[in-house]
């Protein structure tokens, strides 16, 4: 007798009940595991938590520190099915033992009025009211590059040459910019003139910040210093940042929200070839060249999608499909509107305003100018335009509007959504004070609500929700 049944367990003392459902789950995993079934070990993780119902269990419980140690893990799965070159578990252990070795910080609950200390990439996406940069010194930010002992020169690797001449400083210079934009209102930097180890002076990212004359920049700075001491005030928390595609999970069921941007678990890359990114990354090309004069014929679409397609890793043949109808899709686009792409003005335009004491953040696809020199909003959908979804599209459209104003001080006059396949739908609305006024409130509502835990589960969103719902404890309803 098989003992992976119910009939074949019961008579080793497993008894039908919870436990044995567990124990079921979990050599059905092993054999889809043994059979190499999986396409990624985050697809293996997530049916491990769903087996064992520990997710499930530690939400009914309410432990934050469980839930949120598992997001650290699943995004650490997810950067090796991203890098690694294999779906076997041996190599992901050693990268595990190679990250342990490196240092990784577990999930600690937030300690009210205290210093933090973190690295710099620990930092990214956070913000404070203050922020010290200690030793920002030539040799350590930017950091020493170390060269491998037999490297292998640029004209020889299947890479080919870098796009700029060193990869490295570009690196580090981004590092030094994520550090120095945590800060909201005072950012504190340390340097010497002189290192005797692992450098030599001041970081040169300071010289590009502040200019030449450090010690002129220091004494200007220390009088911005003391006037920010010398306001009285209560102790100003980190400002929550959101973009819309986090409230959107909001918007779907706020327990979806809950599992991905608060307990930080990784989103399961449903789209195998993440056929929405690439046929953006095509449109961008095609909008560039048009708003330098050079509207793309449809012959050149399908050079275009070739030159702007990021291939994954083992997909095989049937991506040649994906490739065959982005082309086609993005054919008609350019057929069908050739007038509008003459109007292009700017392209994946990033944007960022206050809001409820949050900083809400997005990218916008395209804007485009009508004749009276206002801006008409656009983004781009690969998916169907369901009815239903249409109220979430307005809303995303309405904070765009909201943040161009903001950040561009531009006038905005109308918002369009366009659908593309098939049918290339397009809908639009106007923007005015009464659309304006309605997005601030309910935008103003939502983050109410997250900022004070409000994460009541959306059960009519149960059947659409396929990252979560094998490991949610709340039951469709």
């Amino acid at each position: 007798m098989e003992i992976a049944t119910p009939e074949g367990l019961a008579p080793i003392g497993i008894p039908p009940g919870e436990d044995q459902e567990r124990l079921l789950g979990l050599l059905e995993l092993k054999k889809y595991v043994q059979d190499q079934k999986q396409e990624t070990l985050l697809e293996v993780f997530y049916k491990l938590l769903a087996a064992t119902g520990c997710a499930a269990r530690f939400e009914r419980l309410g432990n934050l520190e469980a839930l949120s140690n598992l997001g650290i893990f699943s995004q650490l799965v997810a950067a090796w099915d991203e890098g690694g070159t294999s779906r076997n578990f041996y190599p992901f252990m050693e990268y595990l033992k190679l990250v342990r070795k490196r240092g990784l910080d577990p999930f600690l609950p937030p300690i009210e009025d205290s210093v933090r200390v973190m690295t710099i990439h620990q930092s990214k996406g956070l913000e404070f009211p203050v922020v010290v940069l200690g030793a920002a010194m030539d040799g350590r930010l930017p950091a020493m590059r170390r060269k491998d002992p037999y490297e292998i020169p640029a004209h020889l690797r299947a890479s080919g040459e870098p796009e700029v001449s060193d990869p490295h400083l570009v690196d580090e210079r981004k590092l030094f910019y994520v550090a120095a934009t945590r800060a909201r209102d005072l950012l504190i930097i340390g340097t010497a003139d002189l290192v005797n180890k692992r450098g030599g002076g001041p970081s040169p990212f300071l010289n590009e910040m502040l200019g030449p004359d450090l010690k002129a920049a220091a004494a200007w700075s220390l009088v911005k210093v003391k006037d920010i001491e010398s306001q009285a005030g209560k102790t100003q928390e980190p400002r929550p940042r959101h973009s819309f595609s986090e409230l959107s999970f909001y918007l779907q069921c706020p327990v979806r929200y809950k599992f991905a941007h608060v307990y930080g678990l990784e989103i399961p890359r449903l789209d195998p070839v993440q056929f929405g990114a690439n046929v953006h990354r095509a449109l961008e090309a095609i909008h560039e060249r048009s708003m330098n004069g050079n509207v793309p014929s449809i012959d050149e679409i399908p050079g275009i999608v070739e030159g702007t397609w990021v291939h994954p890793r083992r997909i095989g043949d049937v991506e040649t499909g994906y490739i065959r109808n982005a082309i086609q899709i993005l054919q008609d686009y350019v057929s069908e509107h050739v007038d509008d792409l003459g109007r292009a003005a700017r392209v994946e335009t990033p944007f960022s305003f206050s809001l409820a004491e949050s900083v809400l953040l997005g990218k916008i696809d395209l804007i485009r100018k009508d004749a009276g020199e206002m801006l008409e909003l656009v983004d781009f959908k690969t998916s169907k335009p369901l009815p239903e979804d249409l109220e979430h599209v307005e809303l995303q459209l309405s904070l765009y509007g909201l943040g161009v104003e903001a950040s561009l001080g531009e006038p905005v006059s109308r918002l369009s959504a366009h659908f593309l396949g098939k049918e290339q739908k397009v809908v639009s609305w106007e923007w005015d004070e009464t659309r304006r006024q309605a997005a601030q409130e309910r935008l103003n509502g939502m983050l109410e609500a997250i900022a004070q835990g409000q994460f009541e589960p959306n059960r009519t969103y149960c059947s659409y929700c396929k990252e979560f719902q094998d490991i949610c404890p709340y039951p469709e309803g």
